[in-house]
């Protein structure tokens, strides 16, 4: 007697593609794994800062158990001559997903990604794709007041005094965030921080005590 036996495949599934750290928004203290951003997937996704090393990541399972190969493929709408096509293997079920490291990437460019797994018989959908935006370039800050003039600046007829607190002068913060270049991008300012404190603050998000848009005036009576 002759056993014929038939082993059937599965089309592996892909979900929860993202980019790590997680893009993000500073002026709404969100963000965007996988952003669609707009009515397309490429409009207003987040942004990756300065000093990230950034990596791609998608779960992916197999429903007959087979080891599957996830491959990654990535581009930059700024500079068509860059482009990712690398992957690895896993298991047959992989949460979390598969990582493949970027690392930096160029300032002020736009990049996007898709995913999908294998098992070399059978392919998986595309997951994404998914959008990011990179800004490297650190913003600039300024300070201008009509009562205080900048250290060194002629004043013969000056109006406000320090140590008066009973007449405090008017202070505006100016913020600017430069595009590396033409025709690349920058986030913006979302918001800054006005404090008497000489020591460097770290960690403060827009929406805390103390910020505000840049332009907004202030009132300080300086000590000295």
């Amino acid at each position: 007697m002759r056993v014929v036996a038939t082993t059937y495949d599965i089309t592996p599934t892909v979900w929860h593609p993202h980019t790590s750290p997680a893009p993000g928004f500073a002026d709404s203290r969100t963000t965007a794994e996988c952003t669609n951003g707009g009515a397309n997937p490429q409009d207003n996704p987040g942004w990756v800062g300065s000093n990230q090393s950034i990596s791609l990541v998608v779960n992916s399972w197999s429903p007959t158990g087979q080891n599957l190969y996830t491959g990654f493929h990535m581009w930059d709408d700024d500079d068509h001559s860059f482009g990712i096509a690398e992957g690895g293997w896993g298991g047959s079920y992989n949460d979390p997903g598969y990582t493949l490291p970027i690392g930096s990437l160029a300032d002020g460019h736009q990049y996007g990604w898709y995913a999908q797994a294998t098992d070399e018989a059978l392919t998986s959908p595309i997951a994404g794709p998914c959008y990011f935006r990179v800004d490297r370039t650190n913003p600039r800050a300024s300070i201008s007041s009509p009562e205080f003039p900048p250290f060194g600046t002629p004043n013969d007829h000056p109006t406000r005094f320090a140590n008066d607190p009973q007449h405090p002068g008017t202070f505006v913060i100016n913020a600017e965030d430069p595009a590396p270049g033409p025709g690349l991008r920058a986030s913006g300012i979302a918001c800054v921080r006005f404090s008497t404190d000489p020591t460097p603050v770290v960690g403060w998000q827009c929406g805390q005590s103390g910020t505000q848009a840049p332009g907004t005036a202030v009132t300080f009576a300086p000590t000295r």
